[in-house]
Formats: C-alpha cells, sequence, structure tokens
C-alpha cells in the first residue's frame, strides 16, 4: 500500500542478468510493504506469480520489509 507516501512510485526494469543467457525482471515500489506475508502468500497477485514464473521456468523473490520487490530471474524462450 502507499499509505501515508506523498509520491509514490512503481518500477518496472528488464535487464540482463549477470550472466548474458538470462534477464531479470524487477517490479518495486516505495510504499509501506507488506505487513502480514501469510495474507499475501495466499492472494492471487502471489498466485499469478508463481504461475508466470513456473511459465519461464524462472526463480523469483520477493521483499515486503517497508517497501515491495519482486525479482524474477528466467531464461528467454525463443522460437
Amino acid at each position: 500500500t502507499f499509505h501515508q507516501i506523498k509520491d509514490p512510485v512503481v518500477s518496472i526494469l528488464l535487464n540482463k542478468h549477470n550472466d548474458a543467457d538470462s534477464l531479470q525482471l524487477t517490479v518495486s515500489d516505495n510504499g509501506n510493504g507488506i505487513k502480514d506475508i501469510n495474507t499475501a502468500n495466499k492472494g492471487l497477485g502471489r498466485r499469478l506469480v508463481d504461475i508466470f514464473s513456473r511459465q519461464l521456468n524462472g526463480n523469483y523473490t520477493i521483499e515486503t520489509e517497508g517497501r515491495f520487490i519482486y525479482v524474477l530471474n528466467f531464461k528467454p524462450i525463443l522460437s
């Protein structure tokens, strides 16, 4: 949430990861974070993150203390 945040910002970045074969998608904000991670883990958003990550054969981390940061590492799917 952005409770009492004067200038809310959401950032979406897609970069080459440390090795040239993988990409890193980072979604972050300057919000208040998520107070109850157990509730957040059961929501639709978290289920969608799990599904998208599996479809890309990627792995992800989520940080929720005082802000929100989602980082997904995956290899591009080439046809």
